[in-house]
This record gives C-alpha cells, sequence and structure tokens, in this order.
C-alpha cells in the first residue's frame, strides 16, 4: 500500500483527490487536502495486517484474477486509484501465493473457476470475528454506489468461515497444488507486462 500511496502523491491518481474522505465531511482548511486518502490506505493496511493476526478467508475466482494481472485492478478497484504496476502484481502475487502454500499462516486463498454468485460481491472472513460484505463494481463507482458492510459477529464470521472450508474448499476450489500453479501463471502474465 506504501507504493501505491506513494504513486498518488506523486500525481498517478485518476482524479482529483482532495476532497476524497472515508467518513463523511473534508479537511479543514489548513489540514492536509490528501488526508481522506491516507486514511483509505491505512485502514487497507489495518485490514492486511489483520490477516496476519486472525484467520482469514480469501475466495476469489480465477478469471477475475487473470484480468487483475492483465489490467492492473481489482474487480473493486476504486476508479480513482492507479493501476497496480507489474512488479506490484509480481509481488502481490509472489506474496499470497508463499502464504497461502505456508501452512501455518493464517491466510487461506481458494480460487474457483467460474463465478459462486452473480452479484458484484467480495466477502471476506476473520474466523471468530467478523464477516465483510462489500458490494460495487466500476460501473457502480462512477454512479456513487458502492458499499461495505462489516458485521462484527463471531457466530457471521465462523458460519461463512464453515461454508467456505466444508463447501468451497472441497467441492469448488482448485487443490493447493493447482493454487500454487495458478498464482505462478498470474507472475508469469504480470512479468510479460514489464517493461
Amino acid at each position: 500500500f506504501q507504493a501505491m500511496l506513494e504513486r498518488i502523491l506523486n500525481g498517478e491518481a485518476t482524479a482529483d483527490l482532495s476532497g476524497i474522505t472515508l467518513y463523511g465531511g473534508g479537511p479543514a482548511p489548513g489540514e492536509d487536502p490528501l488526508q481522506g486518502v491516507h486514511a483509505l490506505m491505512d485502514t487497507l493496511a489495518q485490514r492486511y495486517a489483520c490477516s496476519y493476526k486472525r484467520r482469514h478467508l480469501g475466495v476469489h475466482s480465477c478469471e477475475g484474477l487473470i484480468k487483475m494481472a492483465e489490467t492492473g485492478r481489482l474487480s473493486d478497484h476504486l476508479s480513482f486509484l492507479p493501476s497496480f504496476s507489474p512488479e506490484e502484481l509480481v509481488e502481490i502475487f509472489t506474496l499470497y501465493r508463499n502464504r497461502n502454500a505456508d501452512p501455518k499462516d493464517s491466510l487461506t486463498i481458494h480460487l474457483v473457476e467460474g463465478r459462486l454468485y452473480d452479484d458484484e460481491c467480495c466477502f471476506g472472513a476473520y474466523k471468530g470475528h467478523s464477516l465483510m460484505v462489500q458490494y460495487g463494481s466500476d460501473r457502480d463507482y462512477s454512479q456513487d454506489l458502492w458499499s461495505t458492510l462489516m458485521l462484527q459477529s463471531e457466530k457471521m464470521a465462523d458460519f461463512f468461515a464453515d461454508y467456505v472450508d466444508k463447501h468451497v474448499a472441497y467441492g469448488k476450489a482448485l487443490s493447493p497444488a493447482e493454487t500454487t500453479a495458478f498464482f505462478d501463471r498470474l507472475i508469469a502474465i504480470a512479468k510479460g507486462r514489464q517493461k
């Protein structure tokens, strides 16, 4: 996230970010006009750090990750943020490949071919803590529609985690070896975009 923040501060954003806020209200006169961007990056960094502290499950479509490797954009990429560079993508995919392959790591990634559901949703489960549901797509962002629901409910998080562990992992997801090979494929795609 630090590299993305530095690129934003160097003018690589696709829009004027001086009015971006996370929780309403803009910066007061004399305050940092980009405080909302800093807050957003801090929030993303906190979410990432949490994946080391609690069991974190991720379910991603192979199609969506290939698109990310080819375009540098997440399926829920905020429209005003720059795309990930090929070098950043290699770093991201390498990190997640290695974390997922480490049985002692709290992060588990399940990759599925096709879609689990038709909506433009993202789910995140922090087992024993909370469930995050995000809804949005590029079309929705451009219409100022983007929502995140964080349910701080141990039972809901555990229910979703059990569903992923029992239904997705054994019925729809790639095997661990196939997942590692798929991350290697994503790394190769990203490296192919490097100049």
